[in-house]
């Protein structure tokens, strides 16, 4: 299982760097992430956190979860939110 480093306070509860099973360093920007982060280390499921922004009409948008195949091809993205 992954494990925090440098958590800090922030109004949206739990900040801080992250571990993943497969050792890779994401920093997750609340509780309801890290939750997620926990549920896809514990499954042994490939994921990045915020990989890619999306630029639809003239506002950006970044999903938190991209989630990957053993082949390193996207199968989903989710969106944590409470």
């Amino acid at each position: 299982m992954g494990k925090k480093f440098g958590a800090d306070k922030t109004s949206r509860g739990y900040c801080g760097w992250y571990i993943t099973w497969y050792g890779k360093k994401s920093y997750l920007r609340s509780k309801q992430e890290y939750v997620m982060a926990r549920f896809l280390d514990k499954h042994r499921i490939l994921y990045k956190t915020e990989n890619h922004v999306y630029h639809m009409n003239d506002m950006s948008y970044k999903p938190d979860f991209f989630l990957y195949n053993k082949k390193g091809n996207l199968i989903r993205i989710i969106e944590v939110k409470y």
